[in-house]
């Protein structure tokens, strides 16, 4: 295959993770991103003006899409604006998709959204999507318009449903471990749930990057392969914190937030499919060993 690597959404906190694993493998590649960045392989791009981002994926034609600026959260403090602006850069995306000469499409989906509540055992890739929020119903509606286009333009796609990715250095404030570490370093207050029910898949960012370059380097047979990115393992978020504050008896843990109807309360997701694609999902990194590293 041609290697030449084209992704999307550069400077995020998945983006930057798989930049960093693109140069460590020596991967041509060159990055698109709504935002300025020092770095030279990374290119300032505005999505409505399709024609330079077109002609960068001919050259580049195998494309991870990392995008996405828009949080759970606001999608239910600001509905409307929100899906608005999620739908019209869905739209603007899928143009310029259109019109290039893509030959592999990876795009990062939301593996502890789109399947719902847990329904007694670990998600797989076949089960029936149910999210609860909008932010995952908006995941749901971005790997199908995917689909549809790799059918229309004979192009091979990859949907990478990955749970909740967290260790990314340059992000502190992203997500429930890295606000906890960030808590523990910085001396200040972590709020966490007052119920003791919340479960989540994680995994670390370093190795979700790991994996999808492996996911991307794959010849497949079918047009569309869909594959969960996560630990396979469900952690408590309770115990989580409690055990942090055994490591680090200063950190201030305080149970005082309440969840909103829309959040999932137990995720887990069956890692059997990629394991058979993935030799770096064999060894990850624990929460244990990464919070009594930082």
């Amino acid at each position: 295959m041609n290697n030449k690597v084209c992704l999307l959404g550069a400077t995020g906190f998945i983006g930057s993770a798989i930049s960093e694993k693109l140069n460590q493998n020596n991967i041509d590649w060159i990055g698109l991103s709504r935002k300025n960045s020092t770095d030279p392989r990374i290119v300032e791009v505005d999505f409505t003006n399709p024609r330079s981002i077109i002609e960068i994926i001919d050259a580049y034609p195998n494309v991870i899409n990392a995008m996405g600026s828009n949080k759970p959260r606001d999608f239910e403090e600001n509905p409307e604006f929100v899906l608005n602006s999620f739908w019209n850069d869905l739209d603007n995306i899928s143009a310029i998709l259109n019109a290039s000469n893509v030959k592999k499409l990876l795009n990062i989906s939301s593996g502890g959204t789109v399947y719902g509540e847990y329904t007694g055992r670990p998600s797989k890739e076949s089960d029936p999507l149910k999210p609860k929020s909008w932010y995952g119903r908006s995941k749901v509606l971005e790997e199908l318009r995917f689909e549809q286009l790799a059918h229309k333009n004979n192009f091979t796609y990859i949907c990478a449903r990955v749970t909740n990715p967290f260790g990314n250095k340059s992000f502190t404030k992203h997500g429930f471990i890295d606000v906890l570490a960030n808590s523990v370093l910085n001396d200040l207050d972590f709020n966490t749930y007052q119920a003791d029910c919340y479960y989540r898949d994680f995994i670390h960012s370093s190795d979700m990057a790991n994996i999808i370059i492996e996911l991307l380097n794959v010849d497949y047979i079918d047009t569309v392969n869909v594959f969960n990115v996560g630990s396979g393992i469900s952690t408590n978020l309770i115990e989580l914190a409690e055990d942090t504050k055994k490591m680090y008896p200063n950190l201030k843990l305080k149970r005082n937030y309440l969840a909103n109807k829309y959040e999932v309360i137990h995720s887990e997701v069956c890692i059997k499919k990629t394991r058979m694609i993935s030799q770096k999902i064999h060894k990850l990194l624990s929460i244990e060993e990464y919070i009594k590293g930082i």
